[in-house]
């Protein structure tokens, strides 16, 4: 049986700690197969890497996970999904193996029976809001950014473990990892070609926004403690003001109707609009790239 992270209702925040819980408490962990895939080193990081299904491909696609990391068979499986369409896959560790536990997430948030389970409840809650709020600090953009840019290099540099020298990289940022998929789309030397996101957590806006140089997607949750419509709304405006975007690659937003956070890397199978959606995302994502790579 799939175990379940049962969804959270709270305080909506940019950053930080509730956008940190937002991203944990939602969705389900998958029984729809094994990974096909397997884990190598690259730039001196553990990555989960699944092989394209054209052998010669040098386009490839980088996951940045949510809390859960690489040992969460739900983005395993979708890294696997992305390789069938043609793109090598690799799924960094940028969490360094001190990823968030969905079981104890699970405990914490299951509905309360009775009186005693209600205390029992309340005092595994009070131990463990301290460590996530200093589990949240200890994975800020100093430790994970370098991470994915060493990753991002190395597959550019030469040959590795996942395939050929990478002559494209795409991003393709969940939650957590929505974020850094944004940051590191910039002017200069970015370590990516495009990049597409999925309810992203933590966004400072505007200014996250504003120095995008990329071409890229947003894929919006309807409910989203991570993005409410206030701020999803500004991410809209961001990329619709042409004078804003002035000399720059356009970047999509789509929303995706009756979603909640964490819907395109941990949908409830039991949920039919949400199951849907997250294989249109993924499959959105693929268009996006190959449309931006002339594929």
């Amino acid at each position: 049986m799939a175990a379940t992270i049962v969804d959270a209702r709270g305080p909506s925040a940019d950053t930080g700690e509730d956008a940190l819980l937002s991203c944990c408490l939602s969705g389900s962990v998958w029984d729809e197969g094994e990974p096909t895939g397997r884990l190598e080193k690259i730039g001196g990081v553990d990555c989960y890497v699944a092989a394209s299904s054209n052998p010669e491909s040098t386009d490839y696609i980088m996951i940045l996970t949510d809390v859960f990391g690489i040992k969460l068979i739900n983005t395993r499986l979708v890294a696997d999904r992305f390789a069938s369409k043609g793109y090598q896959v690799v799924v960094p560790d940028i969490l360094a193996g001190d990823e968030a536990d969905p079981d104890e997430m699970e405990e914490l948030m299951e509905p309360t029976k009775g009186l005693i389970h209600g205390v029992v409840k309340t005092v595994k809650t009070l131990a463990f809001l301290p460590r996530y709020l200093t589990w949240r600090r200890r994975h800020g953009d100093d430790t994970t950014l370098p991470v994915i840019s060493a990753v991002a290099a190395e597959l550019r540099a030469a040959p590795t473990a996942a395939g050929p020298a990478a002559r494209r990289i795409a991003a393709v940022g969940y939650c957590f990892g929505g974020r850094p998929a944004v940051i590191l789309s910039v002017a200069g030397d970015p370590a990516f070609d495009a990049f597409a996101v999925a309810h992203p957590s933590g966004l400072k806006l505007p200014e996250d926004l504003d120095a995008v140089a990329l071409p890229g997607l947003f894929c919006l949750a309807e409910d989203d403690m991570a993005l409410p419509p206030p701020k999803a709304a500004q991410v809209k405006a961001a990329f619709a003001d042409a004078g804003r975007r002035a000399g720059k690659p356009a970047v999509e937003v789509k929303d995706y109707a009756g979603t909640r956070h964490g819907y395109a890397v941990r949908a409830k199978l039991s949920d039919e609009v949400a199951r849907k959606a997250r294989d249109q995302t993924l499959e959105d994502m693929v268009a996006f790239f190959n449309k931006v790579f002339s594929k």
